[in-house]
């Protein structure tokens, strides 16, 4: 004991913390799923389909490539004087931009759609908030009327199709918590 520690109070009994909370018990009547429900199926499938997806549209991007994004650039400064190299730079800038937002999602999709079909809570929840990031961008993208709109339709309705799969009645007791190391 070192000369800056309080002395023990001998009416206090002294108990170590727990190592970890205690693990979530159930009834007697309760039993977790053994099988995968057919909406946790139908979410893995829909979420590969996501990742497919946006991969397409990353070879999409990929075959425009920087020069296919020139004309864009010049109707976005608008009159304004610049040069070829500006123009140039900001082509190659929308294009990296463009290929990162459509390459991220479908790698993120494609690597949790499995855990999620293991029954993962952390990836249900890291999927559920990637998705809604990905939905908020889809439907600003559709109201600002960024062109393809029916592609940005079909993949609002697999974001959200997705979702309510991933969160149905049928699911939710699939994905239970991870039972903690003591």
């Amino acid at each position: 004991m070192t000369s800056n520690d309080p002395e023990p109070d001998p009416d206090k009994t002294w108990q170590p913390m727990p190592a970890a909370p205690p693990v979530r018990q159930l009834l007697p009547h309760q039993e977790w799923p053994t099988e995968r429900p057919p909406l946790v199926q139908t979410a893995f499938r829909l979420l590969i389909a996501l990742a497919v997806f946006n991969l397409a549209l990353s070879v999409i991007v990929i075959a425009i490539g920087p020069a296919g994004f020139e004309p864009v650039v010049e109707a976005a400064l608008d009159g304004e004087e610049a040069s070829s190299t500006d123009i140039s730079l900001g082509a190659t800038v929308a294009f990296t931009v463009t290929l990162l937002l459509a390459l991220l999602p479908g790698i993120v999709y494609a690597g949790l759609s499995f855990p999620v079909r293991a029954g993962h809570n952390w990836a249900r929840v890291v999927i559920t908030v990637f998705a809604g990031l990905h939905l908020a961008e889809r439907v600003y993208q559709l109201i600002a009327g960024d062109g393809g709109g029916f592609v940005l339709l079909l993949h609002i309705a697999l974001l959200i199709t997705t979702l309510v799969c991933l969160y149905s009645k049928q699911a939710r007791p699939y994905f239970r918590p991870e039972t903690p190391v003591v």
